[in-house]
């Protein structure tokens, strides 16, 4: 397939609706029935789709050697049973958000697929927020709305 084909069929599939269906029913092909749901879902389901993508894409140029890794792959294996705050002292791994300035290093671009996932299930919240203050449903709008401060507070923290 083609640069071009390719990049058609993925913009097609990213377009393309959520099916609504439930663990004990088959696919009915249609959306929720409530807004909230149907913004969320329209959120998540493109977004799913391009960050399926992104981390395959950017996984396989990590380990195909294609992009360089920030962290030696022996590395990240010998440390791999260390918490964290360990390992990053250890391998002088990046901090918060400094592993930005590595996006031309596979590992880094990887991440950077997890975190714009992350990023889409943030957006999904704040339009389903949206639909829920129209709505005047006031305590899915305050859960909601509660969600997207963890998610503020997680970006934030150091």
């Amino acid at each position: 397939m083609t640069g071009a084909r390719w990049l058609a069929a993925l913009l097609r599939a990213v377009r393309e609706p959520p099916l609504g269906h439930s663990p004990s029913e088959p696919d009915t092909g249609q959306l929720p029935d409530n807004p909230a749901e149907q913004a969320f879902a329209r959120w998540t389901w493109a977004g799913a789709r391009l960050a399926f993508f992104w981390i395959g894409g950017a996984f396989a140029l990590y380990v195909s050697g294609v992009l360089p890794p920030g962290q030696p792959i022996a590395e990240v294996e010998r440390q791999f049973h260390l918490p964290a705050g360990r390992f990053v002292a250890e391998t002088g791994a990046p901090r918060g958000w400094s592993w930005l300035q590595h996006l031309g290093q596979g590992d880094a671009l990887s991440l950077a697929g997890l975190v714009f996932t992350v990023a889409v299930l943030a957006l999904a919240y704040l339009a389903t927020l949206r639909v829920l203050l129209r709505q005047r449903d006031w305590l899915y709008a305050a859960l909601v709305a509660a969600q997207i401060g963890v998610f503020v507070w997680a970006a934030l923290a150091p």
